[in-house]
């Protein structure tokens, strides 16, 4: 693709908002040709929906939030917590950004089976010292519907399944 093809995010908002901390995100990030440039608040708790056109950056909006991106410029923040500041050297590891994060493929270890692969989210929230409230292991479970796929390998589920297990390691994980 010749010369730039930044597209605006149509839009991102919460539903069923609980919280009244802010998410901001002001930030620049250029990767090739495609140049991101977006800013927006919304408040940290519910649901929040990020759409836009294919090639939009939402992905990429999402990589910069959880840390598997820096942005070349801006601001990433849910309340008083900075994950990013580049005018004050700001840039909080992935791991300490405690973002839950399910990649569009479902992303598994594929050494791991399924009870491995949640255990794995659980770890990590047990690790962390901000957060020692720990989600319900057999509620997660149980709602995704993942009891009957305890023993399975990542490469014997479908799509859908792996998304689930996938979803599941990220709630176990306690994420911000």
């Amino acid at each position: 693709m010749a010369g730039s093809t930044y597209r605006p995010l149509e839009r991102a908002f919460m539903i069923d908002t609980l919280d009244t901390r802010a998410l901001e995100i002001d930030v620049t990030h250029q990767r090739g040709d495609f140049r991101l440039e977006t800013r927006f608040e919304a408040p940290a708790s519910g649901v929040t929906v990020v759409f836009g056109a294919s090639g939009a950056g939402k992905s990429t909006l999402l990589d910069l939030i959880c840390g598997n991106l820096k942005p070349d410029r801006g601001l990433i923040r849910i309340g008083e917590r900075v994950f990013v500041d580049t005018n004050r050297n700001v840039d909080l590891t992935t791991e300490q950004r405690a973002v839950g994060w399910v990649p569009q493929d479902g992303l598994l270890f594929p050494h791991l089976d399924v009870t491995a692969n949640l255990e794995f989210g659980a770890r990590r929230a047990r690790r962390r010292l901000d957060r020692p409230v720990e989600i319900d292991r057999r509620q997660v479970i149980d709602t995704l519907g993942l009891g009957k796929l305890l023993q399975r390998w990542p490469r014997t589920l479908s799509g859908g399944e792996r998304q689930r297990v996938a979803l599941g390691r990220a709630l176990l994980s306690n994420p911000s």
